[in-house]
Formats: structure tokens, sequence, C-alpha cells
């Protein structure tokens, strides 16, 4: 079984990723050739990351640096948190970022999950949600087309992370 589908027409991973050389992520969490490196590499990025939490309380910077190591083991141009506000079950701001490829800041942008589909799909499910045609994800609203536009938003893996505490 594996977390994506990727038979769907928006499904793919990206581009010289971690996985970027699979038919599927099955192949990928399952073929004896490549789960190794790619333990060790997913290993190596939760230590990294258990140490930025042992070394400080700050949410921020753990979550700085879960952004910064992320972007550099998968290969890709960006990687955002978004934290859900609050006084809001539908309003998230983009906490957190790594930024690779000279795109505008999503830092403070504030999303709402009634004018985006993709956000309500993904927090519907326990899966990570891929797209490589993120523009042609059905039932995004005026606001959401408009900063996907500005933000030239191409394709996305995303994950939704719970925490409760």
């Amino acid at each position: 079984m594996s977390m994506l589908d990727l038979d769907s027409p928006y499904c793919s991973l990206p581009e010289n990723s971690l996985f970027s050389n699979s038919e599927n992520l099955s192949s990928v969490t399952c073929s004896e050739g490549n789960t190794e490196a790619h333990q060790i590499q997913f290993y190596d990025l939760v230590n990294q990351i258990n140490k930025e939490i042992i070394s400080t309380l700050d949410l921020d910077q753990v979550l700085s640096s879960a952004c910064q190591h992320l972007g550099q083991i998968i290969k890709c141009s960006r990687v955002s948190v978004l934290v859900k506000e609050s006084h809001s079950d539908h309003e998230f701001t983009t906490k957190n970022e790594y930024n690779q490829g000279g795109y505008l800041s999503q830092l403070g942008i504030k999303l709402n999950a009634d004018d985006n589909a993709h956000l309500r799909a993904l927090l519907s499910q326990s899966q990570p949600l891929a797209l490589t045609k993120f523009k042609e994800f059905p039932g995004f609203g005026e606001t959401t087309k408009a900063l996907i536009d500005q933000l030239d938003i191409q394709s996305m893996l995303a994950v939704a992370v719970r925490y409760q505490g």
C-alpha cells in the first residue's frame, strides 16, 4: 500500500527529490536497493530535528530547522510550515519556510481553508497529497488562485501534521 495515489492525474513526486527515481512511493519504501540509503537520510533528518528540540524549547526555531533540513533532503525549492490560528479552525499562517528558488517569501501569509480546496482535502486525510499541476486542482477560490499565481506555485507535496498539547 503506497502513501500517495500516484495514478491520479495530479499526483507525482518532485523531480530530483529523495523519491524521484521511483515508479511509486511503495517501490521506494519497499525495494531492497533504495530502502537503506533513504532510511539513513530520513533518520539523519529526524536526528537533526531531535537535536534542535533537545537544544531549545523555541518552537519557531525547531520548525525553522525542520524546514531547512527537509528542503535539503528532498531537494525542493520551497518548504513551508503552516500553523492553524488558535482563534479559527479554518485559518492558517505560514510561520516558517525554506526558500531556495528566489521565490517570494510566504512568511506571514494567511490561508483560509474555506477558499482553498487543496487545504481542505489535505486536512481531511492522514496521507500526504502530491500535485504536479497545482493550479489545476479543482475548487480554489479567487483569493487562493491569486495567491498561487503571485507565489508561482507549480507543484506541491503536502503533509498535515497534527499536534495536541
